[in-house]
């Protein structure tokens, strides 16, 4: 239930236009840059690390991860990893450039940084493919970029600073287990409230990108599994028509004020939308929300 499969389908209409990032705390930098940069093939983001000294590491030119450590934040020393509950799908712009990322994971696998972690690889059920366990324990599904992911995380949609050297294209699909019962009701709120193209079927519920290059996909737990616990993990969106978007956030009362950032509080996003609507400008606003 925890795989992030299948592949991204063609462009839909979907509020959704990139999941641009996904928060994942590390334990031990030295292991993290080993994995993202040395393994993967990840890119860090230079102007991050010299202004913050903080390791966002880029996943092609647009998609991120960001694995801050003990040095960054001291109270990870005592929170640990946090754990992504479900997988997380990179895909590489040719098979022989996925193959060659395995290649490096098994090579760093038998190296001094990676005793005592839980790195492991093994083949996935899709020709090809491969699933990677992360040092830290999170999922990991490498493989080919087909079809819109081609096109729709591909340097011509746009690239950031630092990510001209990044070994994948980016992120396609990330999966996350939700409780039993609840996919249909997830899916609801994606659709009516976000306003994602939504999709789905057998306690599944998959929102689906505009370019159809990317996928959220929730999966409820089967009988007498466990939900896995909430580590602090979190993803970031971009999406368009923000301020109608906001507004049913805030409607629906899920607009959330993170303590680490007071100062994105619910009013910032409206001051935000007010100084666009005076310049004719797109608003470009951090908001958090808590999915009901």
């Amino acid at each position: 239930a925890r795989r992030a499969s299948g592949e991204s389908k063609a462009a839909v209409m979907s509020s959704l236009l990139l999941v641009e990032h996904l928060n994942l705390n590390v334990e031990c930098t030295e292991k993290a840059k080993a994995f993202y940069l040395e393994g993967l093939g990840c890119q860090i983001d230079e102007l991050r690390a010299s202004k913050f000294n903080a390791m966002h590491v880029n996943v092609g030119g647009m998609c991120q991860f960001h694995t801050a450590g003990p040095e960054n934040e001291p109270a990870i020393k005592e929170e640990g990893s946090q754990i992504w509950r479900g997988a997380i799908s990179i895909v590489y712009p040719t098979q022989e450039a996925c193959d060659t990322a395995v290649q490096r994971l098994e090579r760093i696998k038998g190296t001094e940084v990676m005793a005592q972690s839980k790195l492991a690889l093994r083949p996935a059920a899709q020709g090809g493919a491969s699933l990677v366990t992360c040092p830290f324990g999170n999922s990991f599904l490498l493989r080919q970029a087909v079809g819109a992911e081609l096109h729709g995380l591909g340097p011509s949609v746009g690239q950031r600073a630092s990510s001209d050297k990044s070994a994948p294209l980016g992120v396609a699909s990330i999966s996350l287990t939700c409780p039993a019962g609840t996919a249909k009701h997830i899916a609801t709120f994606y659709s009516s409230v976000l306003g994602m193209a939504v999709g789905g079927e057998d306690r599944r519920a998959v929102v689906s990108s505009a370019s159809g290059a990317q996928t959220i996909q929730y999966v409820e737990v089967g009988a007498g599994e466990e939900l896995p616990k909430y580590t602090g993990d979190h993803l970031c969106v971009y999406v368009s028509d923000y301020e109608a978007v906001f507004e049913r956030c805030l409607a629906a009362g899920v607009v959330w004020v993170n303590p680490r950032f007071t100062h994105l509080s619910m009013k910032s996003g409206q001051s935000s939308i007010r100084a666009a609507r005076s310049t004719n400008s797109k608003p470009y606003i951090r908001t958090y929300i808590r999915i009901p």
